[in-house]
């Protein structure tokens, strides 16, 4: 009796390992661009959204609908292609479009920062706390609004633009 229960036991297990592989997505690939139009090399692009989610019938649908979820996205860096079951395409990916008109490349007027902040102007090394309490440093390559846009080193050597308050910068 106790052999028949092992045996049942063990090809339970082996049957429910089986179908959880069988239901995880597939990785395909990792692309570093991906577009439904055509990219001009001369324009200037921007962060417009990191790391969202599409899934679509064909990869061109799944693009469309992940570019769909930031206003003005044009494309996908860092792209990961998927397979579901249930014959879909998931891709995640940060989602890039073009620069806006108002991004300034000087620095903030003085009549704008409270004493307390230091001016800081484009190109300045700057250091800043994360949400999750870690310390990062970067370099302000732009601003809007009261926001400075600053590029940040990423994993796997991957440039990130993060926009964050003028007041929470440190200059170093």
């Amino acid at each position: 009796m106790k052999k028949y229960f092992r045996r049942k036991l063990g090809l339970m297990l082996v049957m429910l390992a089986g179908a959880m592989s069988c239901g995880s997505p597939k990785n395909i690939s990792r692309v570093s661009l991906l577009s439904e139009r055509q990219i001009n090399a001369s324009a200037h692009y921007e962060l417009k959204a990191l790391a969202r989610t599409g899934t679509g019938a064909t990869i061109q649908e799944a693009v469309a609908a992940v570019v769909k979820q930031a206003p003005g996205g044009l494309f996908i860096q860092n792209a990961e292609i998927s397979y579901l079951k249930k014959k879909k395409i998931k891709i995640t990916g940060d989602i890039w479009g073009l620069a806006d008109s108002n991004v300034r490349t000087r620095p903030i007027p003085p009549s704008v920062v409270s004493p307390a902040v230091p001016v800081i102007a484009v190109g300045d090394k700057v250091r800043f706390v994360t949400a999750r309490g870690i310390q990062r440093t970067g370099k302000v390559v732009g601003f809007r609004e009261n926001l400075a846009i600053v590029e940040v080193m990423g994993r796997r050597n991957l440039r990130l633009y993060v926009a964050l308050p003028v007041k929470t910068l440190t200059k170093y």
